[in-house]
């Protein structure tokens, strides 16, 4: 059941004798408890002991343009004392079998572990910023309505980084320096 506080509670018996299940319905109505957001993903994993590295990139790259939320690599060491990769994939439920069908074909696993996890996120808004270098796109994430975090955008910061000949710390720390004094004087 999802966190909320319980209301009221509904309960219906049909006519209908169900052979392996009776006929009742139950009906829960409460208000979400929760302040930010929430959905369910599945988590794949498969242990890799015998992939090159570069194939675990090139597998890395086709999953992420397949569609998979996120994807990383844990080093581990496996049965009879060989170091191996535990390839570990987040995806949405709607995209599990395409991206199984990926996996089993870029990858030398004979076997996937996986299963369903519910996964709290922090309500995202973009907001840009004017530095000196540019504009920088700021994700702001926010639960209850109050800010948590506020990060620049890695691929603004680093386009101008070249762009100026600056080091990428320069900036990112300009643009969340200038973030934070428009924060101030709102």
């Amino acid at each position: 059941l999802p966190e909320m506080t319980l209301e009221r509670v509904g309960v219906g018996a049909g006519r209908r004798d169900g052979a392996t299940r009776p006929n009742v319905m139950r009906l829960l109505l409460g208000e979400s408890t929760t302040t930010g957001e929430q959905d369910e993903v599945m988590v794949i994993e498969a242990n890799l002991d015998d992939q090159d590295a570069q194939g675990i990139g090139y597998t890395f790259e086709r999953l992420l343009e397949a569609g998979a939320l996120d994807v990383y690599a844990t080093p581990v060491l496996m049965k009879k004392n060989r170091p191996g990769t535990k390839l570990s994939v987040i995806v949405r439920c709607c995209d599990l079998g395409r991206i199984e069908e990926l996996l089993f074909a870029e990858t030398t696993t004979f076997g996937l572990r996986r299963w369903r996890c519910r996964r709290s996120k922090l309500q995202r808004q973009w907001q840009e910023v004017q530095t000196q270098y540019g504009p920088i796109r700021i994700k702001i994430g926010r639960r209850g309505g109050k800010v948590v975090t506020a990060s620049p955008e890695y691929e603004d910061c680093a386009a101008a980084a070249q762009k100026h000949g600056a080091a990428l710390r320069t900036v990112t720390a300009a643009a969340t320096a200038t973030w934070q004094g428009q924060q101030r004087s709102d």
